[in-house]
């Protein structure tokens, strides 16, 4: 039996995420979940664990919409059939990004 890791429940998403390696070095990422803690997208390349990457992605509230824009760490990143399932980690986020991320999942 596996025994779960995670500190904190995944949520799905469905959105584009921006990911910066560097000056200049974009990478179109897709959303698939999300938590306090992180989250798992898919890249059309490979990243080096333990990375850091600029990201930014959208909350769509009901009632607002927020942009959250901080630095995240690769934790993994594994070839699937079509492209590379990437964790990342939260790593310097502002802590009121951090309140609307929380706030957006529960």
């Amino acid at each position: 039996m596996r025994t779960e890791r995670r500190k904190s429940p995944r949520f799905t998403i469905t959105q584009m995420i921006d990911l910066e390696m560097g000056r200049e070095n974009y990478i179109a990422a897709e959303g698939v979940n999300i938590s306090d803690e992180g989250l798992l997208c898919h890249t059309s390349e490979s990243l080096e664990p333990y990375s850091r990457v600029y990201m930014q992605l959208s909350l769509n509230g009901e009632k607002k919409n927020h942009t959250i824009k901080c630095e995240g760490v690769v934790i993994r990143c594994k070839k699937n059939k079509k492209n590379y399932d990437t964790a990342l980690e939260f790593a310097d986020i502002e802590e009121s990004d951090k309140k609307k991320i929380h706030t957006f999942l529960h």
